[in-house]
């Protein structure tokens, strides 16, 4: 898996009652932010930028989406029950 970042800003940049349209992805955090500089609503402030998870495959999507719903399970269960299982 690798992390991908979306540079975007609103399609209506006069009162932000428009869609979130992408300026462009990058690899880095860093150079997202910086597209994204100046295109908040009314000229103020900037732009949003999201980060996106690419899979190799649908077997790594898998095996990701299993250890996500582990720990969320594991989340909601007390320090007790969480040792009774091994956790």
């Amino acid at each position: 898996m690798i992390i991908i970042y979306r540079a975007e800003k609103n399609s209506d940049l006069t009162e932000g009652r428009g869609l979130m349209t992408t300026i462009a992805y990058f690899r880095k955090k860093e150079d997202a932010q910086q597209a994204a500089k100046g295109w908040g609503v009314m000229g103020v402030g900037d732009g949003d930028v999201r980060s996106i998870e690419v899979f190799a495959s649908f077997k790594e999507y898998e095996e990701n989406h299993i250890d996500t719903v582990r720990a969320r399970a594991l989340s909601k269960l007390t320090p007790i029950e969480r040792k009774a299982l091994g956790y």
